[in-house]
């Protein structure tokens, strides 16, 4: 007995990541409007990411309701919500650096200052990812970097910039393959 699932394997195949950027623009850049539009030339693009990907996470908190007489659940009210987007930055350059240590760096010595007490700021991202098809899926919105992960250097190894940014409002999500009729 076989199980048809509906799924292609084919079409399952092309639907695969391949390839993607991470941009980011002073807070009140002017932000795209579709999967696949220009961006300003504010955008500063930051690279390769690393081969674990694009982790995209949303946690909220909840308030539940009960009546009083059966202690029956009847609302569940939300009460937070955090969105987050996590990866790693694998190229060394001033731009990862000034992202990573919310401080531009100063090209003139290649030095920047670290405080870890320090906000980031406000910044607008764009995430582009594309799969083997050539669809394109692209979030956009404001955040911050509000994590930094542990940058281990070890011999033979790629040592990243791994960050967490964390969307302020609600940031929009584009999707080529969800245009009726096609891209």
């Amino acid at each position: 007995m076989s199980v048809d699932a509906g799924l292609d394997v084919a079409e399952a195949a092309d639907a695969i990541y391949i390839d993607g950027a991470l941009y980011s623009a002073p807070s009140g850049t002017a932000r795209p409007t579709s999967a696949t539009a220009a961006l300003p030339n504010d955008y500063v693009g930051h690279g390769f990411w690393s081969s674990e990907g694009v982790t995209q996470s949303s946690s909220k908190s909840t308030n539940p309701t009960r009546a009083f007489q059966n202690n029956q659940l009847i609302a569940e009210t939300v009460t937070e919500g955090t969105g987050t987007t996590s990866l790693v930055l694998l190229q060394q350059n001033a731009a990862n650096a000034s992202l990573y240590y919310g401080e531009d760096v100063d090209t003139a010595t290649g030095s920047v200052t670290w405080n870890p007490g320090r906000a980031n700021g406000r910044r607008v991202y764009v995430v582009d990812k594309v799969n083997a098809d050539g669809e394109v899926e692209r979030i956009v919105g404001e955040g911050e970097v509000t994590a930094m992960a542990d940058r281990v250097t070890t011999y033979g190894a790629v040592t990243g910039y791994g960050i967490t940014i964390t969307w302020y409002g609600e940031p929009t999500i584009y999707n080529t393959s969800w245009i009726e009729g096609g891209a």
